[in-house]
């Protein structure tokens, strides 16, 4: 997948991933989540809505408004 053909969610996970030591050889997004299905639930959804997964031990929460890295407090 290149860069200028992924949607712009994908692009901000993997560039979250890479940020917090996961390289993108390490993981297949499609194995570990739907990409396509995560973007349609957020772009029906309200801005409160928050998703939480994790990638090969790195928690996400992925909102509308982006995504970042969480730890459970």
């Amino acid at each position: 997948m290149t860069c200028a053909t992924a949607d712009p969610l994908v692009i901000e996970i993997v560039d979250t991933l890479e940020e917090h030591g996961l390289p993108r050889d390490a993981y297949q997004l499609g194995r570990e989540f739907d990409p396509e299905a995560l973007e349609r639930f957020l772009e029906s959804c309200s801005e409160g809505v928050e998703v939480r997964l994790e990638v090969r031990g790195i928690p996400l929460l992925v909102t509308p408004a982006g995504t970042r890295v969480y730890r459970d407090e």
